[in-house]
């Protein structure tokens, strides 16, 4: 008999299962410890396959990515005092510069103006100065020839006054000669006479040849201190003349070097520091803004961190210490989550593009990596993955809910 619990009545067997009358035998019976391992299989791949889906949901739940992400270390910001004229040297990426020198000078248009009027005035005084100076060299080589000139030429005035001189002297000797002849009757008296005037002749061509040395030496005095005119169609110049002239232009050289100077200096901007060029954003020649980025400097040593931006989704599920894989282009590497900004202050940092900044939607963290990173690849992109906890960004979604 079979009971029905669900009819609520006894079915007889033999109304329940037909029996069949002349068969040999019946179907072989299955073995359950096949079947029951069969069983176990395939709820172990499906576990394992659940597991498998289950690991990938929750990975790319507490996985967070920012592809706005750079190499950053704290430096300096040079950044142009006012609108005007970019002027200076171009200092190339990665120069050297100490503290206190020069990086760049900005000048207003009417200080531009004036420096360009000072630098015109300045290269004409330079132009006057060097056609002086050579004028004065020309003098300078005119007036020795004419001294080696003169100086021979008092040198010969001189050996014909010595030649008077001997020539006087024996004519003296013989007219004294004459004279002890004379008294002694050998000579006549015309004879003495006739010598007499030959004396008195060679007197009066020495005295001729003592003019002609004073002038001579005076002249060659003269040359040799620069005050006598060697050029005779220029009579106004002189070697001491030209070289007051020069002394002039030169002084008129240093003034206006001394008022660019001057100009320039009101508008220098230095370094503050012992570092190096980090980048550049405008060349001299250029005409800036005021607040504009010129130059960014880097410290010489120091251990870059890595700054990355997120999105307001994103916030919730970042936390300090939070562990983070960084891939910079030599490698991956790890690191934690140090701070989360939500507001940018006014900081000297160098990293991420100046056109890059934090709104009111966007937030930085500051990640610090396991390995010293160099200074020198401060500001290369790289990709931050941070491993995030996801349950306050579900308590903030649930609380959001009830609050409605």
């Amino acid at each position: 008999m079979i009971e029905d619990h669900l009819a609520g009545h006894v079915t007889p067997i033999a109304g329940a299962i037909p029996l069949k009358l002349g068969l040999v035998g019946s179907p072989p019976a299955r073995c359950p410890l096949r079947a029951r391992l069969r069983s176990y299989g395939l709820v172990t791949a499906l576990s394992v396959s659940a597991l498998g889906l289950l690991t990938v949901i929750m990975s790319s739940l507490l996985t967070v990515r920012s592809q706005i992400a750079a190499v950053a270390m704290d430096g300096w910001i040079m950044r142009a005092p006012l609108t005007g004229l970019l002027s200076g040297t171009a200092l190339p990426i990665g120069s050297r510069v100490t503290t206190g020198q020069v990086l760049f000078r900005v000048s207003s248009p009417a200080e531009a103006r004036q420096i360009i009027n000072a630098s015109a005035q300045l290269k004409q005084q330079q132009r006057v100065l060097g056609s002086r100076k050579v004028r004065l060299q020309e003098l300078r080589g005119l007036t020795s020839r004419l001294t080696n000139y003169a100086e021979a030429n008092v040198a010969s005035i001189r050996a014909q006054l010595a030649a008077a001189d001997a020539q006087i002297t024996a004519s003296r000797a013989i007219m004294t000669r004459s004279q002890t002849l004379l008294q002694q009757g050998v000579t006549s008296r015309q004879q003495l006479d006739t010598q007499q005037i030959q004396l008195q002749q060679l007197q009066a061509a020495r005295q001729a040849v003592e003019v002609q040395l004073s002038a001579a030496q005076r002249n060659l005095d003269l040359l040799r201190t620069g005050t006598l005119r060697p050029d005779i169609q220029d009579s106004s110049q002189t070697e001491t003349t030209m070289l007051a002239r020069v002394e002039e232009a030169e002084d008129a050289v240093a003034e206006a070097q001394r008022v660019i100077e001057a100009l320039e200096q009101t508008r220098d901007v230095t370094s503050p520091c012992e570092c190096v060029i980090h980048a550049f954003a405008a060349r001299p020649g250029d005409t800036v803004q005021s607040g504009a980025l010129i130059y960014s400097l880097r410290p010489l040593s120091g251990v870059p961190v890595v700054d990355a931006l997120f999105e307001p989704s994103q916030t919730h599920e970042l936390s300090v210490g939070s562990p983070v894989t960084v891939a910079l282009p030599t490698g991956m590497v790890g690191g934690y989550l140090e701070r989360i900004q939500f507001d940018e202050p006014q900081t000297q940092r160098l990293g991420l593009p100046p056109s890059i900044g934090l709104t009111e939607r966007m937030a930085k963290a500051t990640i610090r990596t396991d390995v010293a990173l160099d200074p020198a690849i401060t500001g290369t992109p790289v990709r931050v993955t941070v491993r995030g906890n996801p349950l306050p960004g579900i308590m903030a979604r649930v609380g959001a809910l009830f609050a409605r």
